[in-house]
């Protein structure tokens, strides 16, 4: 942490008090965060920290609400990979995340519209999780934009041309803004004979990072 500091502080410095930083999760020990973590946040005026702690755990909710605590100027986001609103629900009624991030990847359009009217009930925000390709993305903007409590959604910039390479017209990016496609349905059309460009290829979809190798961090996309 000693030498994690002085990173977020020279972001900060770097790009001015305007700017949105965001800070994903890492695997700090819950002690370590709301000790030392915490109040670097929020004197650095953080927009958000995501995940900090793994919500699938039995004291994920009450770890939520006292790093929220910690933090009164800097949101606490995640639920990326929740599915439905009856797992959103208790994290957004108690004000525990204050952004939700599950995806219609894993929801689907339809539950994903009630994840969003349940996240509206308690005055929270929704920004999809968005990773895997660009369908998935297509998905998530409709979907975000279609519910009051729509307010942003995530775009990995890794490279994968199944975000861009799929579609006949790509849909544009300009300054770090995407605009939905106003065309019928959804807005994109396939390319012909995609099957073809992009066969299926047995494996999971993420592979090691080498410059990683040795190193004891969960990083496993390059």
């Amino acid at each position: 942490m000693q030498k994690y500091i002085p990173i977020l502080e020279n972001l900060r410095q770097a790009v001015g008090p305007d700017f949105k930083l965001v800070i994903e999760k890492f695997p700090w020990d819950y002690d370590t965060i709301i000790k030392e973590l915490c109040p670097v946040l929020e004197d650095l005026k953080f927009y958000w920290y995501e995940e900090p702690v793994e919500w699938t755990l039995p004291d994920a909710l009450e770890k939520h609400l006292a790093i929220n605590e910690a933090m009164p100027s800097v949101m606490v986001s995640g639920g990326e990979s929740m599915w439905n609103r009856y797992q959103v629900k208790p994290y957004a009624a108690a004000g525990a995340m204050n952004i939700i991030q599950t995806d219609a990847n894993l929801s689907g359009i339809t539950e994903g519209w009630y994840i969003g009217q349940t996240i509206h009930e308690f005055g929270q925000k929704y920004c999809p999780h968005n990773w895997v390709g660009g369908l998935t993305t297509i998905a998530n903007i409709h979907l975000v934009a279609g519910v009051p409590s729509g307010h942003m959604c995530e775009l990995n910039q890794t490279f994968n041309p199944l975000k861009w390479e799929i579609f006949k017209e790509p849909y544009p990016i300009s300054n770090g803004v995407l605009t939905i496609p106003d065309k019928p349905g959804y807005g994109v059309e396939l390319i012909d004979d995609i099957e073809k460009k992009f066969p299926f290829v047995e494996g999971p979809y993420y592979k090691r990072n080498p410059k990683f190798e040795g190193l004891d961090l969960p990083i496993w996309w390059s």
